[in-house]
């Protein structure tokens, strides 16, 4: 739950073990210190309570990761004399665990209600539509034992330019091409482009490069049979390559 957020975010994780669908889109979210990062695909989820009939629906953009493992070490809360009465949303809070949605600012506001509690000195226990969160500062009897992360975050919008002249520098002298060559120089740059998620896709060649292949076919035709053969002798190996054509 994150209050500040003005979006909400899924793992690529969660996507595939439920088998959602994705939609594509283009969203420059920006984090701590301007840091910008391009998000190309936009996830619909239902979410719905365990313990109430609040439900709702939201968009969530797709990211491989949102933050690391929380807590970050396990937290023992057996003295903080949380009542047993309560529905705790996540049971086990104090364990590190993965985090693969986070719900922003109208969510947040939404579920929120007017109960909270905090057990002596610990954190704040608050009652949501989702049921009771935890969160909030823990006490530490021995602060050393503690992991203790640094982080360092820098901006790479200049990457682009720093590839470019080194393609620049690295680019090959000029030479005089073959007929052959410029026909392939020339299908190169009319028929490659590069799709959504940075992929390039270059058009195999049409009928004007029939006639120049030679005898591949025969060629081809002698080692497929080859290969048949093969998978008569070892069936797993057919099963196996079959998989893989497949997939």
């Amino acid at each position: 739950m994150d209050s500040a957020s003005q979006g909400h975010f899924v793992t690529e994780r969660l996507v595939q073990q439920l088998n959602l669908g994705k939609l594509k889109a283009q969203i420059p979210p920006q984090g701590i210190n301007g840091v910008t990062k391009t998000i190309h695909y936009v996830v619909s989820l239902e979410i719905k309570s365990r313990f109430s009939n609040w439900k709702t629906k939201i968009d969530c953009a797709l990211l491989p990761k949102i933050t690391g493992m929380i807590p970050a070490t396990f937290v023992d809360s057996s003295d903080w004399g949380i009542p047993q009465r309560l529905l705790l949303a996540d049971e086990n809070f104090n364990r590190p665990n993965s985090i693969d949605i986070l719900f922003g600012a109208d969510v947040f506001f939404e579920v929120l209600c007017h109960k909270k509690t905090r057990p002596r000195n610990y954190p704040v226990l608050q009652d949501i539509d989702l049921r009771w969160i935890v969160s909030g500062k823990i006490p530490l009897a021995a602060p050393e034992e503690v992991p203790r992360k640094s982080f360092f975050i820098r901006n790479n919008d200049n990457l682009d330019q720093q590839l470019q002249r080194f393609w620049e520098i690295e680019e090959l002298p000029n030479k005089i091409w073959t007929a052959e060559e410029s026909l392939c120089e020339e299908h190169f740059r009319k028929h490659t482009e590069r799709n959504d998620t940075g992929r390039y896709i270059v058009r195999l060649p049409g009928p004007e490069f029939q006639g120049h292949l030679g005898e591949l076919y025969e060629q081809a035709k002698r080692q497929f049979h080859q290969l048949e053969r093969r998978f008569q002798e070892r069936p797993d190996l057919d099963q196996a390559y079959s998989e893989f054509i497949q997939e």
